[in-house]
C-alpha cells in the first residue's frame, strides 16, 4: 500500500554524517506533490483490451519496416499499428510507458483465453473451477466490464465484475453526440467523412464517420457517448464514488471471423482481420480524444491499453526483447573456461516463482499512463516496433498486469523486489 511520505530525520549513523543544513522537506515537495506521492485520493483505472488488434502488417514493407525508421527488429516488428494515424493513442504512449505481456504456451487463440489471463483467472478456468472475485483478491476492489463479446462478459461476471453500459447500443441520438460527430467528420474523422455532408445520410453518416469505418460491425457506440459513459461510471467527481476499475473489452475478431468463413482465399480472411482491427483502434483513438478533454481523467485515471493478437495468429518473428530466455549462457566470447554463467529466469517467463511455458511469438502490447505515478520511457508511439526499440518495461506475464494495477490503486501490497 502507498504510505504517506515521512519527514527526513537524521541520526548518528554513518549514512547521516554529511547531513544537509536543514531537516525540512525540499520546497518542491508542495502539498499537491505530497498528495500525489501519497496517492490521495487513490487513482482509478480504465483498462482497454482490444483483442485481435495486434496483427502483422499486410503487404510489402518499406526497407527497415514501418513508417518510422530505425528501431530493433526491422520489418519483423511491423504491425498494423505502424500504418495507422492514431494521434491520441500515440500521445498517451509518449506520456507513459510500453511493455509486452506474454501469454501461456498452448492457450487458446481467442478473446476469452486472453481476457482470462489478464484477469488472473486462466488456471481456474482451465480446471473448470470458479475463479476468485476481484473484490476478494484486491481488498474490495469495485470493478465493471463492458464487452461486445457475450463469452467475455460471462467470464468477467464470474470474476466478480459488474456489467457496464459503456458499449451498449445508443437508444437515441443525443444533441451532444450529433454535435461531436459533426466535429469529428469535419476534422476528417474517418474514411466515411466524405459521406457526412451528403443528403440522406444525415446524422447517422456523420456518426459513422466519427466512429470510423467498421465500428458498426463491432457493435461499438459513438466515441463521444462512450467517453461520457466512462466518466460517469468511474465517478471522478468524488473519490469515494464510482468504480475503482473499468474494463472495456473489444473483440475485433467477431466480424473478421464471419467474413473469413465466407472468404474463399486466405488473403481475404487476412484483409478482413486487418479491417476489423483498424476499426477497433480508430474507435479507441477517438474515444481517448473525448476522455482527454476531462482534466480529472488525465490526473486521476490510470489509463491502460492492451492490444492482443487474438485469432490473427503469431507474429512473423519473436520480438527481440523476448528472444533471450532464462538459462541461456551469458559468458562472453573468449572468456576463460569454467562453469557457464546462465541468464536468470526472466520475469516474462515465470509466475509465482516457477518457470512458465510462454508463447513468445504471441505477445500483447501494453500501454500504461498516469502522470506522476507511472514512469515514462522513451517510447513516442503505440507500436510494437517502438516498444522493442525504446521500452522501459520490457516483458511481463499477462497474469501480473492486474496485481500491478491494483497496487497503484491502493488495493494490493507491492510484490517483488
Amino acid at each position: 500500500m502507498p504510505q504517506p511520505r515521512q519527514r527526513i530525520v537524521f541520526c548518528d549513523c554513518l549514512d547521516c554524517v554529511e547531513q544537509p543544513p536543514t531537516t525540512d522537506l525540499p520546497s518542491s515537495a508542495s502539498p499537491a506533490n505530497e498528495a500525489a506521492a501519497r496517492q490521495e485520493p487513490p487513482p482509478k483505472c480504465l483498462l482497454f483490451v482490444l483483442s485481435g488488434a495486434l496483427v502483422a502488417r499486410a503487404g510489402p514493407q518499406p526497407p527497415g519496416g514501418g513508417d518510422r525508421g530505425g528501431g530493433d527488429g526491422g520489418g519483423d516488428t511491423d504491425t498494423l499499428l505502424d500504418g495507422l494515424a492514431l494521434p491520441h493513442l500515440h500521445r498517451a504512449a509518449a506520456q507513459g510507458n510500453l511493455c509486452l505481456l506474454t501469454q501461456r504456451a498452448g492457450a487458446g487463440a481467442d478473446c476469452v483465453s486472453e481476457l482470462a489471463q489478464l484477469l488472473g483467472a486462466y488456471d481456474e478456468r482451465a480446471r473448470g473451477e470458479p475463479p476468485a472475485s476481484l473484490a476478494d483478491r484486491f481488498k474490495g476492489m469495485a470493478a465493471s466490464c463492458a464487452s461486445n463479446s457475450a463469452a467475455a462478459r460471462e467470464l468477467a461476471a464470474a470474476c466478480g465484475l459488474s456489467s457496464s453500459s459503456v458499449l451498449e447500443p445508443e437508444a437515441a441520438e443525443s444533441g451532444a453526440a450529433v454535435e461531436a460527430a459533426d466535429g469529428d467528420a469535419a476534422a476528417g474523422g474517418g474514411p466515411l467523412g466524405a459521406l457526412a455532408g451528403s443528403s440522406g445520410g444525415g446524422h447517422r453518416a456523420r456518426r459513422a464517420a466519427a466512429a470510423g469505418a467498421g465500428a458498426a460491425d463491432l457493435q461499438l457506440p459513438d466515441p463521444a457517448e462512450a467517453a461520457r459513459r466512462v466518466l460517469a461510471e468511474l465517478g471522478l467527481q468524488q473519490a469515494a464514488a464510482g468504480l475503482d476499475m473499468l474494463v472495456v473489452h473489444v473483440d475485433a475478431a467477431q466480424p473478421a471471423a464471419q467474413e473469413a468463413a465466407q472468404a474463399a482465399q486466405a488473403a481475404q480472411a487476412a484483409q478482413a482481420a486487418q479491417q476489423a482491427a483498424a476499426a477497433a483502434l480508430a474507435w479507441l483513438d477517438r474515444t481517448l480524444r473525448y476522455l482527454n478533454n476531462s482534466t480529472a481523467f488525465k490526473d486521476i485515471v490510470l489509463l491502460a491499453v492492451v492490444a492482443t493478437p487474438g485469432a490473427a495468429g503469431p507474429l512473423p518473428a519473436v520480438p527481440p526483447m523476448l528472444a533471450d530466455r532464462g538459462g541461456a549462457p551469458l559468458r562472453p566470447a573468449g572468456a576463460p573456461a569454467g562453469a557457464p554463467v546462465l541468464r536468470p529466469l526472466q520475469s516474462w517467463e515465470q509466475l509465482g516463482g516457477a518457470a512458465l511455458a510462454v508463447d513468445a511469438a504471441r505477445p500483447m502490447l501494453c500501454l500504461r499512463r498516469l502522470p506522476g505515478v507511472i514512469r515514462r520511457d522513451a517510447c513516442a508511439r503505440f507500436t510494437l516496433r517502438e516498444c522493442c526499440a525504446a521500452s522501459g518495461g520490457l516483458g511481463l506475464v499477462a497474469d501480473r498486469l492486474l496485481p500491478e494495477v491494483a497496487y497503484k490503486l491502493g488495493r494490493a501490497p507491492k510484490y517483488g523486489a
